[in-house]
């Protein structure tokens, strides 16, 4: 493990000194070093408005996507043609079933100009788009949703639900849409949490086990934060690897960052087999806090409410040493302190992980760290993210410490800077 300030696009940070000396008013920036800028730009997309932002490393404005009738549902990305998409909610509306941080209701793209080419919504009673969302190789679009459970349907699955103090849970779910003209799509693959339980709490409700011999399952019991929050996960990023055909969701309410196979069928992804890795919808892999499946104590805990987990690669050569690599915000490294922290996960090249039963998924620990000094220069609470460039450290921009305000990060063929 080391810990640097080396390749690192960008990490949001809160105190720094130093404006670029040819930008004036800049849009979040605090610190200009032309020596180790990457060329590039960064798409930023502000707490409390809808306009996504196009900034260059001197943190002007060289466009922006104006919508003066929605807040942002906390992702937005550049993909080709200059075209962004973005998950949002219309200011003042939202979905009163689904009340909590990163709601988005909505996944739309937009070209150039600002014209709508799509939008889709998933809104309802059961359901709600959040947080992230991913364009695919293909053109599809995945993103994550909330899908309601009732109490008794928790407690029918093996939930400890005395003291809810709330009368429904909120599981999460991946889904994949194929668009369909301005405002329609079809639903090709769906991938749920609710599917890959286990419990060992009560031996007459289903997913009975013992926890520690099934880290692939989710132990629907386990949560870091109080019981009476119906939003039990908090899914805030999701990312896919179309070498390995794998998608990676950051998961802060467990401080965990988790792998599933994308290449299943939807059958498929709700069981145990089946697949390139065989094991169906079950976790390939999870890395962040072994308490969450019985092989860790709180001391064990290496993330910390994290954010925007992404594989390392877009923006380099093949050839660098860190593509493949995993890179996630921890948000609460230390106290006060926020950190961007990178993994090495044990994968072979045809996706499989190696695992030793009875034991916590490695590595042990993080291999590099990106930090500021104080430590207390860096931190966002809530948000953040980081991606690596060709060169040294180009750019910090800055996260407030409240935790608002919403970042994205861009697709590969669109250049190396990202925030979320």
């Amino acid at each position: 493990m080391s810990t640097r300030l080396g390749k690192l696009v960008g990490i949001a940070a809160w105190s720094l000194t130093a404006l670029c000396a040819s930008a004036q008013n800049t849009v979040g920036l605090l610190v200009y070093d032309e020596a180790d800028m990457a060329d590039g730009y960064m798409i930023l997309y502000p707490d409390l408005q809808g306009t996504v932002f196009l900034l260059n490393a001197c943190g002007q404005v060289v466009h922006s996507w104006p919508d003066a009738t929605s807040v942002p549902g906390n992702g937005s990305r550049l993909i080709s043609n200059g075209s962004i998409l973005r998950t949002y909610v219309e200011d003042g509306a939202g979905n009163p079933f689904f009340a909590a941080g990163g709601a988005g209701e909505s996944v739309q793209i937009k070209d150039w100009d600002n014209n709508i080419l799509w939008q889709y919504q998933i809104s309802s009673t059961t359901e709600c788009i959040h947080h992230d969302a991913e364009v695919l190789p293909n053109g599809n679009i995945l993103f994550i949703a909330w899908e309601l459970k009732t109490v008794q349907e928790a407690w029918d699955a093996g939930r400890d639900t005395v003291g809810f103090g709330y009368t429904t849970l909120w599981p999460d779910k991946v889904m994949e849409v194929q668009p369909d003209g301005p405002d329609g799509g079809t639903v090709v693959w769906e991938w749920h949490a609710w599917d890959h339980l286990v419990q060992d709490f009560n031996p007459a409700a289903s997913n009975y086990g013992v926890v520690a011999e099934h880290p692939e399952l989710l132990d629907v019991n386990f949560t870091d934060v109080p019981s009476i929050r119906p939003d039990w996960l908090h899914t805030n990023s999701i990312d896919y690897n179309p070498i390995l055909d794998q998608i990676m969701l950051s998961v802060p309410f467990l401080n965990e960052i988790w792998i599933i196979d994308h290449s299943t069928t939807t059958a498929e992804a709700a069981g145990h087999t089946g697949g390139t890795s065989g094991k169906g919808g079950d976790f390939l892999y999870r890395w962040g806090n072994p308490e969450a499946y019985d092989h860790g104590a709180p001391g064990d805990q290496k993330l910390f409410f994290n954010h925007a987990a992404v594989w390392i690669g877009p923006g380099l050569p093949p050839n660098d040493p860190d593509v493949g690599k995993i890179m996630v915000f921890n948000n609460r490294a230390q106290a006060g302190i926020s950190a961007v922290d990178i993994l090495v996960p044990p994968v072979d090249i045809s996706g499989q992980y190696t695992y030793v039963p009875g034991t916590a998924y490695g590595p042990l620990d993080r291999e590099q760290r990106f930090a500021t000094n104080p430590g207390t220069d860096l931190y966002s609470p809530g948000q953040g993210s980081g991606q690596n460039c060709p060169t040294a450290m180009c750019l910090l921009v800055r996260a407030r410490k409240d935790g608002c305000g919403n970042c994205a990060r861009t697709a590969p063929s669109r250049g190396p800077i990202c925030y979320r």
